[in-house]
């Protein structure tokens, strides 16, 4: 991907490592940087207080990963760290609730969750018509 910006890549020249920088406006921006001893490197593309981030091997194909991120338009890129907040969130939920298992962590998404099993058998009821016609229908969730 050929870089659109008026601005260019400037070389952090006092890391230790093979380190790049491409600010395109006010906390909007991409990062690679080397690790060391590899031809690895990690790329980031900033907006605001939300990053993504991967590895790639060579610099200019980590610059060309992350040019191709922040290129994303804004919903897109919100979209993509929305599903990594959630990933993030559900394994400290996870690991919390492995911890202290009687944790009550989130008591409105839970109870949204049980009205939400409660709506989806009262529907699959009125489906199959079980529901007016007495039956004892138990559907687990």
């Amino acid at each position: 991907m050929q870089n659109t910006w008026q601005n260019t890549w400037k070389q952090n020249t006092e890391a230790d490592t093979d380190q790049w920088n491409l600010e395109i406006a006010d906390r909007i921006y991409c990062h690679i940087t080397q690790y060391a001893g590899t031809a690895s490197y990690c790329w980031q593309a900033v907006r605001s207080d939300f990053r993504l981030l991967g590895i790639a091997v060579g610099r200019d194909a980590a610059i060309s990963q992350a040019e191709e991120i922040i290129a994303l338009p804004i919903d897109e890129f919100n979209r993509r760290v929305t599903i990594e907040l959630i990933d993030k969130f559900r394994e400290i939920e996870r690991d919390i609730l492995r911890l202290s298992p009687s944790t009550d962590l989130l008591p409105g998404y839970h109870a949204g969750y049980t009205a939400g099993i409660a709506d989806i058998r009262r529907r699959i009821a009125a489906a199959i018509d079980l529901g007016d016609e007495g039956h004892n229908v138990e559907i687990r969730g």
